[in-house]
This record gives C-alpha cells, sequence and structure tokens, in this order.
C-alpha cells in the first residue's frame, strides 16, 4: 500500500475523522471496576469477575481513609482463602510543615509469613478529628506470572503517600514497597484492600485497571 504524507499544518484537529482498519501497539490500560465505600467498611475487595485470565498485569489505584497499616490480601481460589505464604517490605520517610518532626520507616514497613497482608504502606496515623484521620493515596502493580511452570511467583510494587495532622502539625510520609508470594502456581484471582486495625472510611475509592 502506498503511504501518504500529511503535513501537520494541512490537518485542523477540530475536524471529525473517520479511521478504518485495526491500530496495534498502543498499548494502555482498561478500567475494570471502581469502588467506593458508601459508608465504613472492614475491607474492599475485587474477585474473580474483574481479575481474569484476560490480563497477568494490573495497575490499582486508591484514595482512601484510616489509620494503622494498609494492606492487601491475595487470594488464588477467590478469597475462600487467604493463606498463602508472602514476604513484603518498603522504605519511606516522613516530614512535618513545623521541621521539628522528621524520620525514615525501616523496621516497622516489613512483613511476612502464611496468610500475612502483603503491606502497602505502614503507620498511617488516626484521630478524632477530621483534619487528623489519615488520608492516603497509593498506587502500584499487581503482576501475575505468564508461566507458572516456570515462575510460581506473583508479586505487588508500588508507591504511596500519607498524610495526617497532630495540632494542626501536618505531616507527609511519601513511601514504597513491593511484596510476593511464592510457589502458589496459580494466578491471583482475588485481592482484598485493608487496615491492620479499624475500618476503610467512608468515601475512600480504589480503581483496578488492566494493563494491555
Amino acid at each position: 500500500m502506498a503511504l501518504t504524507k500529511v503535513q501537520a499544518e494541512g490537518v485542523n484537529l477540530a475536524d471529525t475523522f473517520t479511521f478504518t482498519g485495526t491500530v496495534t501497539g498502543a498499548g494502555g490500560m482498561e478500567l475494570l471496576q471502581t469502588q467506593t465505600a458508601s459508608s465504613d467498611v472492614a475491607n474492599i475487595t475485587f474477585t474473580s469477575t474483574v481479575l481474569t485470565s484476560t490480563y497477568s498485569t494490573y495497575f490499582v489505584t486508591g484514595k482512601i481513609i484510616g489509620s494503622g497499616n494498609f494492606n492487601v490480601f491475595p487470594s488464588i481460589d477467590n478469597g475462600s482463602n487467604y493463606n498463602l505464604s508472602t514476604a513484603s517490605a518498603g522504605g519511606g520517610y516522613y516530614y512535618n510543615v513545623s521541621a521539628n518532626n522528621s524520620g525514615e520507616l525501616t523496621s516497622t514497613f516489613r512483613a511476612g509469613g502464611s496468610g500475612v497482608g502483603i503491606m502497602i504502606m505502614a503507620d498511617v496515623q488516626g484521630g478524632t478529628a477530621s483534619t487528623q484521620k489519615g488520608m492516603a493515596i497509593f498506587s502500584g502493580y499487581v503482576v501475575n506470572s505468564t508461566d507458572y511452570s516456570a515462575s510460581r511467583s506473583s508479586s505487588y510494587f508500588g508507591v504511596s503517600n500519607r498524610s495526617y495532622a497532630s495540632s494542626d502539625n501536618y505531616h507527609t510520609m511519601p513511601s514504597n514497597s513491593g511484596g510476593t508470594t511464592f510457589t502458589n502456581a496459580s494466578a491471583w484471582n482475588n485481592l482484598k484492600f485493608q487496615w491492620s486495625s479499624g475500618d476503610i472510611i467512608a468515601t475512600s475509592t480504589i480503581s483496578l485497571y488492566g494493563v494491555k
């Protein structure tokens, strides 16, 4: 097929165009599901309805309110069990606007064992005043093996930023974390997100995308 070169100045992007054929190589993500807590809930869970064999890689992002450590519990039997052996670790820092409280998250940002959640972020502070309730944003990738005969592990890796106020002394706490389950020999098809203590507060939201 002969190619026609179109000059940039010859195209008006305000016009309407009709394309035929197939576009390949564009990549991208497909939004599979967004869940928003209409009231305080124990967890937000994505099931095998959206976690299917169509994708081996997913992107998850959320805006959540609560306190404690925030974890994801993976399952290979759609939530009948969350008993996979996990290992997770992360690192981060915290700093406040008064410049009198800063530090590094180290020993508190490790977790592992049978049925232990993969830690997305640690040490989110809570409180009674609305300005003191821990608010956090996070995003990360969930990756299932493309061949469980060759690689029998599935993993999560992501970044987050937590914020809270103590007596109007505002803190920010950015961090990164990663976690893996080993020898599960099957794809994760259920992901349960929850705090280590207390509920996910109403208006929190998490979205799951399939990565092409």
